[in-house]
């Protein structure tokens, strides 16, 4: 699945400085596998191969992995690279800061083991809930939603998406899931290349509006934060999801190098920089750039370790 491989250094030897002592081979995942990931309900787990950093195990599933790890390095505190964050080229791939299972269990496990309802706060919620698509992080369990019971930081109006639980959305065997909610009108039942036509359509003068994104909330991603989106829910379809419009057509993209704004017409960058899709680039002036800057000169994405 993954056609990219990234040589990861073990803790030890990055802390001496020493090369090729020992090292792991992390696939990571391409533009279109990562696309396919976090756009998918029930994501493709038998394709993602997780490798554990201290005793090289390939481990499928994150919950697998920090299983594993929990039986078998409970102890073990050496600083490393999360397998996780490599694969899916997330921010946190320089070596960890915090214990390896902290991280995992905060950064990495399906949200329902750690998420409460924000009226009754019951935790975890397993079953069916709830995501408030206006407010930060603000969930409801399903006899709370029913019941319409909302703490005084929610307005009832706001769109809630409904959540259920994988093994539900698995049953359904359907490549095509119209369950996506509009957060900014609440319309319902949307494919995710519907919502983003309906908000380009009817909602791009509220993209200012911070709001979550209704397909990370119902996928779950591992590797993803709940929280109100820091760009536009378009931008972040586009960039995140890989969502483009129905009518686009690559060919009619400008294709200009964004720091030059001349023409790419040859002598583009040899390999991706920064931690987000853009990579159009002529290699001249992205090293003059890199130079100056360490962010994505288009979405001001973090570089690459």
């Amino acid at each position: 699945m993954a056609d990219v491989y990234r040589e990861i250094d073990c803790s030890i030897c990055h802390e001496k400085d020493i090369k090729w002592s020992h090292f792991v081979c992390l696939p990571v995942l391409s533009q279109q596998d990562f696309f396919k990931y976090v756009n998918s309900v029930v994501p493709p787990e038998d394709d993602i191969r997780l490798c554990c950093p201290y005793c090289g195990i390939w481990i499928q599933t994150e919950a697998k992995l920090l299983k594993h790890c929990q039986i078998k390095h409970d102890g073990d505190g050496d600083r490393v690279r999360c397998p996780v964050c490599v694969t899916f080229c997330t921010l946190e791939q320089s070596l960890s800061f915090e214990m390896f299972i902290d991280h995992l269990k905060k950064g990495h496990c399906e949200r329902g083991r750690f998420m409460f309802c924000n009226t009754c706060r019951k935790t975890p919620i397993l079953e069916n809930h709830h995501s408030c698509l206006i407010c930060n992080d603000y969930d409801l369990c399903e006899n709370c939603h029913k019941a319409k019971k909302h703490n005084q930081t929610h307005m009832p109006y706001h769109p809630m998406q409904p959540v259920l639980p994988k093994k539900l959305y698995a049953a359904l065997k359907t490549s095509s899931f119209n369950i996506y909610r509009c957060p900014f009108c609440g319309e319902n039942e949307f494919s995710a290349q519907g919502l983003s036509d309906h908000c380009r359509e009817l909602h791009v003068e509220s993209q200012a509006i911070r709001v979550r994104c209704p397909i990370c909330s119902v996928n779950r991603s591992p590797f993803k934060e709940y929280y109100l989106l820091k760009d536009s829910l378009l931008d972040h379809l586009k960039n995140y999801h890989g969502i483009l419009p129905k009518e686009y057509n690559p060919e009619q993209e400008i294709n200009h190098c964004p720091i030059c704004l001349s023409k790419l017409a040859g002598g583009t960058a040899r390999k991706n920089y920064f931690q987000c899709i853009h990579n159009k680039f002529h290699e001249k002036c992205i090293q003059d750039w890199l130079a100056i800057s360490s962010t994505c000169p288009e979405c001001r994405a973090n570089r690459i370790d």
